[in-house]
């Protein structure tokens, strides 16, 4: 076994049928957060090994606004525990060049929203702004999702690059919106 810890910076943003507000004057971008953790390494072969881990994470999206005479950000931040479960292929047995895959579990710890310029908005509860707009609007508690990616190991420290999405909602009540993510990883075992 190898326990490591990791460390990147993720660009995520919302997909989904629901996640695009343009027809109300939102144009969607992706918002930068951090990730770090922990992992274990277990051999289930000589090329293959299983890969569980414990992340937190930073998500989300930011939103500019597009209708002419108006200018500013929403911006989305949506925190988890993410628990995935990887394989990880290694394509040679003496470091060098690797694949992942495999699903996770996050679990929702905070969730808000911020405004700047005419949506001028402090950083606020989620749940506070369903309150204030009459409508429930909340994080799911608990997301389903899947990572791919491919990294590169010269002895103890690591290089990756990752795809990290869901295919469960971000949000109860708000249509079809999921979390994506594009990932930077530094790696390194302890042995």
């Amino acid at each position: 076994k190898n326990v490591g810890v990791i460390a990147g910076v993720n660009f995520s943003t919302f997909s989904g049928s629901d996640a695009d507000l343009t027809s109300i004057g939102l144009d969607k971008g992706t918002l930068t957060g951090f990730l770090g953790g922990v992992f274990v390494d277990i051999p289930l072969g000589t090329s293959v090994m299983l890969e569980p881990s414990a992340v937190y994470i930073g998500r989300g999206a930011k939103y500019s606004i597009s209708e002419t005479g108006f200018s500013g950000d929403i911006t989305f931040d949506v925190e988890y525990i993410q628990v995935p479960v990887l394989f990880r292929y290694n394509f040679q047995s003496a470091g060098g060049p690797y694949a992942l895959l495999g699903p996770d579990v996050a679990f929702n710890i905070s969730c808000s929203a911020s405004g700047t310029g005419d949506a001028d908005l402090p950083s606020t509860d989620c749940v506070d702004i369903g309150t204030l707009a009459g409508v429930p609007f909340d994080a799911t508690s608990v997301t389903f999702g899947g990572i791919v990616g491919l990294g590169y190991q010269l002895q103890r420290i690591g290089l990756e690059a990752r795809y990290d999405f869901d295919f469960s909602d971000a949000f109860q009540d708000a249509g079809s919106v999921k979390n994506a993510a594009w990932e930077i990883l530094l790696r390194y075992q302890f042995r």
